[in-house]
């Protein structure tokens, strides 16, 4: 087949865990003419809920803030926000710490209740994020030192702090097409307190990835993103989603898509690889 051709004539292994077992999983705007589109915290719920073809379904976002710490230069770093299994689905392994878990993204307890004609008490300080360092970030800012495991560190403006929970094997990258907004190389993982299930379905950040579980074809996986699709709670935009291996997606242009997702599907599947 041509997956079986360019898999041993172009594509390089990828650098995870049974790699091949990798997907990504995109979103059309086809109302709005709109490709590999972002999907919603929710939408990425409704997934991890309903699918049985995938061992997990994770998403994840990168942006940049700065670390800052008495005694030491501030320093711009990457994060990537996600969810509590982006690691784990994708293969990549703590060497040092623990992974996250569900309790690592609980929400915060809600303020207490004012009695009539009290003043209320001033809030506490946020919650620090859970947070697992690139084995880059370790060595040059804390020169491999395992007890920065277990601390809490000043992250961001403000009074944002991550609580440090664990150290990643070296090496480990977020490998996606060109003209993806999601940098390759995180400094640091991050999982934030946020409500998936109640979230805005309108609010886009996530990019999606899954790991099939054995036995499982991509056709399949598609079969059943389709079905989760018609019952997604979305706006009449013509949303759909597609999916295919992770190391075919990064190696070939739009075409490919096509034949695997016809433009009438509301998930599309990829594949991850190395360049």
């Amino acid at each position: 087949t041509i997956f079986s051709v360019v898999n041993a004539v172009l594509l390089k292994p990828l650098p995870y865990r049974d790699g091949a077992q990798l997907v990504y999983v995109w979103a059309d705007l086809r109302n709005r003419n709109v490709e590999d589109f972002p999907w919603a915290p929710g939408h990425v719920w409704d997934t991890q809920q309903r699918a049985t073809v995938f061992d997990g379904v994770a998403g994840v976002f990168t942006g940049r803030t700065f670390m800052r710490a008495e005694g030491m230069e501030p320093e711009q770093v990457v994060v990537a926000n996600g969810t509590t299994n982006m690691l784990r689905v994708l293969g990549a392994r703590v060497a040092v710490g623990r992974d996250f878990q569900d309790s690592d993204a609980a929400l915060p307890p809600p303020p207490p209740s004012v009695e009539p004609g009290t003043v209320a008490a001033p809030p506490p300080p946020p919650l620090p994020v859970t947070a697992i360092i690139s084995d880059g970030l370790w060595q040059r800012r804390y020169g491999g030192d395992p007890d920065i495991v277990g601390q809490t560190v000043p992250l961001g403006n403000g009074n944002g702090r991550a609580h440090i929970i664990g150290v990643l094997e070296p090496g480990v990258e977020l490998l996606f097409p060109a003209g993806v907004a999601v940098e390759r190389q995180p400094d640091i993982f991050t999982v934030p307190r946020f409500d998936f299930a109640g979230a805005n379905r309108n609010n886009v950040s996530l990019r999606v990835f899954g790991r099939l579980k054995d036995g499982v074809s991509v056709e399949q996986a598609q079969m059943q993103v389709d079905q989760i699709a018609k019952c997604a709670n979305v706006p009449d935009y013509g949303w759909l989603g597609r999916s295919a291996p992770v190391d075919i997606a990064l190696h070939l242009e739009r075409p490919f898509f096509s034949v695997l997702a016809p433009s009438e599907r509301l998930g599309h599947i990829t594949g991850l690889a190395a360049d």
